[in-house]
């Protein structure tokens, strides 16, 4: 699976999310072994595959690896340009805060940065 995601055709790339996405509902942990490659798509220039592989990531996130994921969208959140996928990332990080939160510390920092680095797009 992560051959196709790897590779540049984004026919390929979504096709591959999309079955990992089916296969989440059968075995997470083989999912969750693909984080990285997943992680990779959110670069991508088409914004179907960054919301695709967003969308893997919040089915993925758990009380384990919760924070890794939250602080890897927020570096995306950083860089991000594009105002429909800051929306939607800056959603998936709340939705995941809100259901894996640590701790009320974390949950409200993690919420104030969202708020910080999405600025005007989701005020």
């Amino acid at each position: 699976m992560s051959k196709f995601i790897s590779v540049k055709d984004a026919n390929s790339k979504y096709l591959s999310l999309f079955n990992l996405n089916l296969m989440t509902k059968y075995d997470l942990k083989i999912v969750k072994t693909h984080k990285g490659t997943i992680f990779e798509c959110l670069n991508e220039n088409d914004l179907l595959i960054r919301i695709m592989a967003l969308d893997l990531l919040y089915v993925i996130a758990g009380p384990d690896n919760s924070p890794s994921i939250v602080k890897e969208l927020l570096n995306v959140l950083l860089t991000a340009s594009d105002e429909e996928f800051i929306k939607e990332l800056a959603l998936k990080i709340c939705l995941i805060v809100e259901k894996h939160s640590q701790s009320r510390r974390w949950h409200f920092d993690t919420i104030l940065k969202v708020l910080v680095l999405a600025d005007q797009t989701v005020k």
